[in-house]
């Protein structure tokens, strides 16, 4: 049998005003932060996933499709840019709620 046994720092964190304090400056991402996320993780996803279905069909000599080689030549830049782009969102909001 597992018993928990409560810490003793952690009961004096929640009445701690520090501990409130630092749950206020917690922040939720916005709707913009949470669409360039997914989309920078699919376009990603979807060139990687790409990239090795070219290398696999070269490994058993078969010529891959052309589009195949081309979606990392495009996906991955695109995706570093989305990741800029949320990367600048994300600290234009922090900075707007630190004022």
């Amino acid at each position: 049998l597992l018993f928990y046994v409560a810490n003793p720092a952690e009961t004096r964190a929640g009445s701690c005003p520090e501990a409130l304090r630092m749950a206020k400056n917690e922040s939720n991402p916005s709707r913009l932060e949470n669409i360039l996320a997914f989309m920078a993780a699919g376009v990603i996803g979807l060139s990687l996933v790409t990239m090795l279905a070219a290398l696999l069909t070269r490994l058993f000599n078969i010529n891959p499709w052309p589009i195949l080689t081309q979606i990392p030549l495009i996906g991955l830049p695109f995706g570093f840019v989305i990741i800029l782009v949320l990367l600048f969102v994300s600290m234009r909001r922090r900075s707007r709620e630190n004022k």
